[in-house]
């Protein structure tokens, strides 16, 4: 009877105390909320190496892969993935890495991710027709949605909705998910928030019947994509 043979692999001290020091984080330990992240804490180079396969000498090669896979699924003519090779004409590896790390590094299922943002796009583009901050500026400064300044301990950015103060005849429900598809890029753009992902605290105390006359099936079904939407971005 043979006995099988086991293998280990020594974990350096630095990377160990790495993993120590993301036990114990506060809010203080990382980057702003807003704006391209100059450069990464180790601690979350580290959780992106534990827990989305990312290591910097493949993370060119993966990007190169799924720039590939694009051009070869619009060459099968398919509607959509001719939708999705030229919505990311143009785009740099930091576009296409975001999708990256979002499926932990899997290529083919970063792949359907993008497919699932250009599809939402296509399905809904009242929603990002003449997108800008001054299209949406109003509805942010309402506090629809409101955004901590400051990462929660895990490194999250916090998005807060509060729905008791809502006047549906002053902000619509559609403009309201214009200003979350704003703030999603514009934050999704921060390298640190693609590895360590959203917390949305909703809060609907105060809802009325008023506001839910004010709200089509429709408009939440649209909700639910939005939310979808996100999750395939980042982790919620």
């Amino acid at each position: 009877m043979s006995e099988g043979v086991g293998t280990f692999r020594m974990v350096p001290e630095e990377e160990q105390e790495l993993r120590c020091q993301l036990e114990r984080l506060t809010t203080k330990d990382h980057g702003p909320v807003f704006g391209r992240c100059s450069q990464l804490p180790q601690h979350t180079l580290q959780k992106a190496k534990d827990e989305l396969n990312e290591r910097e000498e493949t993370r060119e090669e993966a990007v190169q892969e799924l720039q590939e896979l694009v051009r070869e699924q619009a060459a099968t003519g398919e509607e959509l993935a001719q939708a999705v090779a030229e919505r990311v004409q143009g785009r740099d590896s930091a576009f296409f890495l975001r999708f990256i790390r979002a499926r932990k590094f899997d290529v083919g299922r970063a792949y359907e991710l993008l497919r699932g943002y250009v599809h939402f796009r296509l399905q809904y583009p009242e929603l990002f027709d003449s997108l800008s901050l001054e299209a949406i500026r109003c509805t942010i400064e309402a506090g629809y949605p409101g955004v901590l300044l400051s990462r929660d301990k895990y490194g999250r950015v916090v998005m807060l909705f509060n729905i008791e103060n809502w006047d549906c005849e002053e902000i619509t429900f559609d403009e309201i998910l214009q200003a979350y598809c704003f703030i999603l890029e514009k934050l999704l753009e921060n390298e640190e928030t693609q590895i360590n992902g959203f917390c949305i605290i909703e809060n609907f105390k105060g809802f009325t019947m008023q506001q839910a006359a004010g709200l089509r099936p429709s408009d939440l079904r649209k909700m639910v994509d939005m939310l979808q939407a996100c999750k395939f971005e980042a982790p919620l």
